[in-house]
């Protein structure tokens, strides 16, 4: 029995050497991976929200300081017969305790310096948009809910470039894909990483998987966001329109869409609400109400548009909401809140944003539609006809028409009682003077079907066979279309017809004026002009003057 006893109190003993012995380890494998951990967290805070960060780190890395101490005290004590051979191990944990403190205080540094900078950039921004803010108000919210979650939760800090990617809109494209349109910064773009995306129904229980595509815009490389579309393909088709999509993103986690159930997939199978319909470019506060009412009545008469979506980029002046806002309530306008996009660095302003918003928009709500500017007017010489030429077309996905340069300051001289006060409404009704070569910037080209940016080509685009649009030319597909020559129909370039007191008046810049060689005589646009201001006042009610737009 005596035996037995001192064999097991050896035994205890041998297993309390060995534990006191691997405690001993600890704290030096601990401190090596706690480094390493802290190192690579400190590349994820950019992706973070930096005053949230730093508040977190110095309470964690705080904690760990005390956390290791407290292992070297208890290691000693545990070891206190064998003191003198691990006196060296104790110096390097103490090291290495000093090296963790050091860390801590410069990333503590490095974070509060940037979120000070950080802080300064928001105020600025917030100051930019209250100035451009004053006078104006949106005329209209975007497709996305506000109260959504997702709803522009990266807006803060985007100067920094801090985030990856920013929602504007998203939507149905069918019953099994849909597309999130935003801004993506230049490290996303760089790397093209996507992780997924799933579609949550509204039971909670059911998950559908699908495949997340990024489409890049190429052009333009050097501002810190660009467009990026994203678009999610379902391994299979839902028709019910209830549940949310999430997307994983690098290390992003997005909920860009929802439905509540209460309608049905739109599959476009009948007559669509519009024939044609215009997507403008992004609205600045200078523009003139009556320019912009101009560009509406003619281009109703002319092109037959039967709905107009406009992007309020610097919030809409009290003018010009009141001028349009008939326009609003019957039906023919949307204006779309732009003010949040247009603040960031970006192409022109984002406009690639607006482009391709206005393409899904219009996906399942027009046969066709316009990209063009307000101030580049659709010039028809008879006896062509935009009906005639959409029909002629039908099959094609997309149709594209050069471009004549008229002078914006050679007006003709009228009759006061048809000009007079509504002389800047229907100014382009005075503008007969036109360059006589069409724009083309390649001399080797055939000015009359001169392409892509060369030619400042614009585009009738089929909204279901489009995916991907530049300002000048299509990208999916890049081909399969027509190009329209200028003998058969073009658009004409009255620049700086839409700012405040432009029109027929002096040049500023008399160096870019054609001279009177350069120029010949044509009253195609100024003809249609006539016309529909005449139209225009007595409400498009005449049928006999402005023939009713083309219909299914």
């Amino acid at each position: 029995l005596t035996g037995c006893v001192i064999t097991a109190i050896l035994y205890l003993f041998v297993v309390l050497q060995h534990h006191v012995w691997e405690e001993k380890k600890k704290p030096s494998v601990d401190l090596d991976t706690r480094l390493k951990a802290i190192e690579e967290h400190v590349a994820r805070v950019a992706a973070a929200d930096v005053a949230e960060v730093v508040r977190e780190e110095a309470g964690r890395l705080g904690g760990q300081v005390e956390a290791v101490q407290a292992l070297q005290r208890a290691s000693a004590e545990a070891q206190g017969d064998r003191g003198a051979a691990l006196e060296g191990r104790a110096r390097e944990a103490e090291e290495r305790a000093a090296q963790l403190n050091d860390t801590v205080g410069r990333l503590t540094a490095q974070l509060r310096q940037q979120a000070d900078t950080i802080a300064a950039l928001k105020a600025a921004e917030q100051a930019s948009a209250a100035a451009a803010g004053k006078g104006g108000r949106p005329l209209a919210r975007t497709v996305v809910d506000e109260d959504h979650p997702s709803r522009w939760r990266q807006q803060s800090f985007h100067r920094a470039g801090a985030y990856g990617f920013i929602q504007y809109s998203a939507y149905r494209l069918s019953a099994s894909r849909m597309a999130v349109v935003g801004l993506g910064a230049l490290g996303l773009r760089a790397k093209r990483r996507v992780e997924g995306c799933w579609w949550h129904r509204l039971d909670g229980r059911t998950v559908i998987a699908g495949k997340l595509t990024q489409m890049v815009m190429e052009e333009h490389h050097n501002y810190l966001y660009e467009l990026v579309v994203l678009q999610c393909e379902l391994e299979e088709e839902v028709e019910e329109t209830g549940g949310h999509l999430r997307i994983f993103l690098d290390r992003q986690v997005l909920y860009p869409y929802r439905e509540d159930g209460k309608e049905k997939v739109e599959r476009g199978d009948g007559p669509l609400p519009f024939r044609f319909a215009f997507c403008g470019p992004p609205m600045h506060a200078e523009m003139e109400q009556r320019s912009v009412l101009q560009f509406v009545d003619y281009h109703r008469l002319a092109a037959g548009y039967d709905h107009f979506v406009l992007y309020d980029a610097t919030g809409v002046p009290p003018a010009l909401t009141a001028a349009l806002q008939p326009l609003l309530d019957a039906g023919l306008l949307t204006v779309a809140d732009f003010r949040e996009a247009y603040q960031y660095d970006s192409w022109y302003f984002a406009q690639a944003v607006a482009m391709h918003d206005c393409l899904y928009r219009m996906r399942q709500q027009a046969d066709w539609v316009a990209f063009h500017d307000l101030d580049e007017y659709l010039a028809v010489p008879p006896p062509a006809s935009v009906p005639a030429l959409l029909e002629r077309f039908a099959s094609l996905p997309y149709i594209t028409l050069g471009m004549h340069v008229f002078s914006a300051h050679l007006c003709e001289e009228g009759p006061e009682d048809v000009w007079g006060a509504e002389e800047k409404r229907f100014a382009v009704e005075r503008m007969v003077q036109r360059r006589k070569q069409p724009y083309c910037l390649r001399g080797e080209d055939d000015p009359k079907v001169c392409v892509d940016y060369y030619g400042h080509r614009k585009m009738f685009l089929n909204p279901r066979k489009v995916e991907a649009v530049y300002v000048h030319r299509t990208d999916k597909p890049a081909t399969g279309g027509v190009d329209l020559s200028v003998d058969e129909m073009y658009f004409a370039h009255v620049r700086s017809l839409t700012g405040k007191g432009a029109a027929c008046r002096p040049p500023v810049d008399k160096e870019n004026e054609a001279s009177p060689e350069e120029l010949e005589r044509c009253t195609t646009v100024a003809d249609t002009a006539a016309r529909a201001r005449e139209c225009a006042q007595e409400g498009f009610s005449n049928q006999f003057l402005c023939k009713p737009r083309a219909t299914r």
